[in-house]
């Protein structure tokens, strides 16, 4: 899978989400090495999309302040050439992409504007 890195310095990442009934939608999310979680969305995708509200839960974010967010199950996200199921964090900006969909790949990020950002399987070769 490949992405760029923004003028601003952000890796960004194109997905397909599969929403419950089979929707693809696609989306381009920035990649947040500091985030423990599978996805964010905002709560209105997540509405479009017709997710299925399953918690709350509580996240430590980056002022180290505990926060309760909704979760959200039924999508499903195109990764290494299958469909993968997520768990969906609902929070109002951009697509964030974390470490727990990361999880068993490799991340590659070329840090310059229009740089190169890659994510492979764990025993798949980087060029």
């Amino acid at each position: 899978m490949e992405g760029s890195v923004t003028l601003g310095l952000q890796p960004v990442l194109p997905l397909a989400i599969f929403a419950p009934d089979g929707t693809e939608v696609e989306i381009t999310a920035l990649v947040d090495t500091g985030f423990s979680g599978y996805l964010v969305l905002s709560p209105e995708t997540i509405e479009t999309m017709s997710l299925i509200y399953d918690r709350k839960e509580e996240y430590t974010v980056g002022n180290n302040e505990d926060v309760q967010f909704d979760l959200y199950t039924g999508a499903k996200v195109r990764w290494h050439g299958h469909e993968k199921e997520i768990v969906v964090m609902a929070v109002e900006g951009e697509a964030v992409l974390g470490m727990e969909l990361l999880r068993g790949s490799r991340l590659f990020v070329e840090a310059k504007p229009n740089g190169r950002v890659q994510v492979a399987e764990e025993n798949e070769i980087l060029p």
